[in-house]
């Protein structure tokens, strides 16, 4: 998604993950992330407008979020494939969780300021 498009701000955060779609597994890592998407690699792309099922970690968590999302774009980028993953917060249990990480590292980051 383009910069000026976003509604919320990125953390620049290289986290492996896991993307589950059509029956299948693979893992990855982040590019960046925010509470309503994330930038990922990988190795096979995957078409704009498919559902995936997200399994993530947060840096110096132990807690793995469960999320789902949809591809929104998909491009070629040094023989990776660099996708952004717009997540549907309210498809799952963890969505709301997910929003609330993020709400308080924006907090945390103008408190610091």
């Amino acid at each position: 998604m383009d910069q000026d498009r976003r509604q919320t701000g990125r953390q620049v955060i290289s986290e492996r993950l896991f993307v589950h779609v059509d029956g299948k597994v693979f893992s990855t890592h982040s590019v960046d992330m925010s509470r309503e998407g994330l930038c990922i690699n990988a190795r096979m792309p995957l078409e704009p407008h498919t559902t995936v099922e997200l399994i993530i970690g947060w840096p110096g968590q132990q807690r793995k979020y469960y999320l789902q999302g949809d591809i929104r774009w998909c491009r070629d980028e040094e023989g990776q494939h660099r996708m952004g993953v717009e997540i549907d917060v309210k498809a799952t249990e963890d969505g709301a969780d997910w929003q609330a990480l993020f709400a308080e590292l924006m907090s945390d980051a103008a408190n610091d300021q």
